[in-house]
């Protein structure tokens, strides 16, 4: 659970505002994606901060998404998991909700992006500062190929009195045999073992949905004040996904 100096650290006053110290790993291959989250959510307000357990893994219709960073904030009506599922339960494509995200969410980026830098400011430079504010993630399986579009509403801030916010986009849906490994979040664990290991060291012959889960499990434990369990792991293939992990504290959705 997150620990009593970062809890300190983010007692500040204004609106409450949610963050997900997030690792999201997903697994791709030519046949399948798996998925596995972490379940912290810190929750900001005039109070000060606590920690509580959220399902990280949703899906509307055939289309599954993921978020990370900032997912909320009272103060300017920024409501990412509430946009991405309206984003994602009226499109027709998993690049259709990712679109339909990016046009929804736009309005509120900068607005966010300034009520976080002033009254979070502990926070913002850790986490925020030339990062990212929001990272998001669409996926699931079209006409047999697993498709999964990665964005990131980059932060660039330069001690500037306005940060830029330039968003990224990068859409997976190759149909070789290569295995694919994405993620948003906390990634710097994950990228410090590939290196000293190499992937396929890190995550030797074992299946997608476990695989997913050593790599966020390698972020938990670089992490745990602010990376915490249960983690949730998700295999989606075809028409039909089936949860490998789910925990009651997540509160995640059974998928028909």
């Amino acid at each position: 659970m997150i620990s009593q100096g970062l809890l300190a650290a983010l007692m500040l006053s204004c609106a409450e505002a949610a963050g997900a110290f997030t690792s999201v790993v997903v697994v791709r291959t030519a046949k399948e994606i798996a998925i596995a989250a972490d379940s912290e959510r810190v929750v900001m307000s005039p109070g000060g901060a606590s920690a509580n357990e959220i399902c990280k893994i949703r899906r509307e219709g055939h289309i599954y998404f993921s978020l990370a960073e900032v997912i909320k904030d009272s103060a300017t009506g920024f409501d990412a998991y509430r946009t991405a599922s309206d984003a994602a339960g009226g499109a027709a494509s998993v690049q259709d909700a990712a679109d339909a995200f990016q046009r929804a969410i736009n309005p509120y980026l900068v607005p966010t992006l300034k009520s976080v830098r002033q009254n979070y400011p502990a926070y913002y430079q850790a986490t925020i500062h030339n990062g990212s504010l929001l990272d998001a993630m669409f996926f699931g399986v079209e006409q047999r190929v697993p498709i999964v579009v990665m964005m990131t509403f980059a932060v660039f801030d330069w001690n500037a009195s306005d940060p830029l916010i330039v968003p990224t986009r990068a859409v997976h849906h190759e149909t070789g045999a290569e295995v694919q490994i994405l993620w948003i979040g906390s990634i710097a664990p994950i990228m410090a073992t590939m290196r000293d290991q190499g992937w396929r060291q890190a995550i030797a012959g074992l299946p997608p949905p476990q695989a997913a889960f050593a790599l966020v499990n390698i972020a938990l434990q670089a992490n745990p004040e602010v990376i915490a369990p249960p983690i949730d792991v998700l295999e989606v293939k075809g028409d039909h996904a089936r949860w490998i992990r789910r925990s009651r504290a997540s509160k995640c959705r059974s998928f028909r």
